[in-house]
C-alpha cells in the first residue's frame, strides 16, 4: 500500500504543515501492485497552492514532489491514484496539508534556532518543528525525557537535541559558575537564594553561548531548581539539564526536557502564539553577574532554574 514520507529520512507522515511561501520536498512511497508509479495530485483544485512532480528517480516506483502555498490558512490533501487515471480509486490515505504563516523569530531575539527550523530548515526539520508545537504536552512529545522515577535522562536528551533537531552536535562541555558556599554545619541544607557566582566566569559563559548560537549550535547547561543542596553541588533530583537555543540582549531561549518544567508563550516560527510546556527563558543582568543566570521574573513553568555550569 502506498503512503507518504519525509524523503530525506523515510519517516511516514499522515500530515504536514507548510511554512508560507516555502517549497518543501516530500515523497509518495511505492507504486501499485504491478510496480507502476502512481499519479500524485491535489485532492481538488486549490488556489495559491503548487504541487510539482519531480523527475528524480526513486526506489520502489516512488514519486518525489514539491509543495508550496502562498495563502495562510489553506487546507487540502495530496492523494495517490492508480495509474489508470481514475481519481476515484485512491491507493492510500491522503496526506493532509495545511499552509501556515510566514516564519519569524521569537520577538526580540537576535538568534532563535527553533524558528530557523521553519524559516530555512529541511523538510525533516520543518516536520520536527511542527511536532514540537502540535505534539502532546506530556512525555510523548518529541522533546520529552523519560519521566519515570529512576529512569531520568535529561542530560542525554538535552544533548541529543543538537543532532536530532538542529543537525549540529550540542555543546556539552562546561565549567562551574557558582562559588562554593562555606558550610560550618554539614547538616544544614543550603538555599538557591544563597548562591553567588563568579562574575568573570559567567561573563565568559554568556559570550561563549552567544558565539555558539550564532553558528547554529545549541548549548547544554546544568541547572539547579530546588533548595537543599550542599556546598558543592552534585547531580540529584534538584539538578537538571536544559539546552539553550536562542538569545536576545539579556535573555536566553531554551528547550526543557521535563514536561511543564517550563512554559513559554512562543510567538516565533509559523504558528500563532502558543504556550509550549517544553520552552522557557533565562535572564541575566550584565551589571550584576554575581547573581548568575536564572529563570526570568515572569516564568510560567513549575521550576525556578539557576544555571550552575556552562561553557
Amino acid at each position: 500500500m502506498a503512503n507518504f514520507k519525509i524523503a530525506e529520512t523515510g519517516e511516514d507522515i499522515s500530515w504536514f504543515d507548510l511554512p508560507l511561501n516555502r517549497k518543501i520536498k516530500l515523497m509518495q512511497w511505492g507504486g501499485d501492485a504491478k510496480g507502476d508509479r502512481l499519479d500524485v495530485a491535489l485532492d481538488r483544485s486549490v488556489a495559491n497552492v503548487d504541487l510539482t512532480i519531480l523527475p528524480d528517480k526513486a526506489a520502489a516506483a516512488s514519486t518525489l514532489f514539491t509543495l508550496s502555498g502562498s495563502a495562510a490558512g489553506t487546507s487540502f490533501s495530496v492523494a495517490a491514484y492508480l495509474p489508470d487515471g481514475s481519481r476515484m480509486a485512491r491507493y492510500s490515505q491522503d496526506l493532509a496539508v495545511r499552509v501556515c504563516g510566514q516564519p519569524i523569530k521569537q520577538p526580540g531575539y537576535a538568534v532563535d534556532l527553533v524558528s530557523d527550523l521553519a524559516i530555512s530548515g529541511t523538510p525533516k526539520q520543518v516536520y520536527l518543528y511542527s511536532r514540537i508545537f502540535r505534539g502532546p504536552a506530556d512525555d510523548r512529545n518529541v522533546l520529552s525525557q523519560d519521566t519515570r522515577p529512576g529512569h531520568y535522562n535529561c542530560g542525554d536528551v538535552a544533548a541529543a537535541y543538537g543532532v536530532k533537531i538542529f543537525s549540529k552536535p550540542t555543546v556539552t562541555a562546561y565549567f562551574t559558575y557558582y562559588i562554593p558556599l562555606k558550610q560550618t554545619d554539614p547538616s544544614v541544607e543550603l538555599k538557591m537564594d544563597d548562591l553567588r557566582f563568579n562574575a568573570d566566569r559567567v561573563r565568559q559563559g554568556v559570550a561563549k553561548i552567544k558565539s555558539y548560537l550564532s553558528t547554529g549550535t545549541p548549548v547544554r547547561v546544568w541547572m539547579i531548581h530546588h533548595d537543599g543542596f550542599k556546598s558543592f553541588i552534585t547531580g540529584d533530583w534538584r539538578s537538571h539539564f536544559l539546552t539553550i537555543v536562542g538569545y536576545s540582549a539579556n535573555k536566553f531561549l531554551y528547550l526543557d526536557p521535563w514536561p511543564h518544567g517550563s512554559r513559554l508563550d512562543y510567538d516565533g516560527g509559523m504558528y500563532a502564539k502558543t504556550r509550549n510546556v517544553f520552552m522557557g527563558e533565562l535572564e541575566y543582568d550584565m551589571s550584576h553577574l554575581e547573581l548568575g543566570i536564572g529563570s526570568s521574573s515572569g516564568k510560567l513553568g513549575l521550576h525556578d532554574y539557576k544555571v550552575i555550569a556552562g561553557p
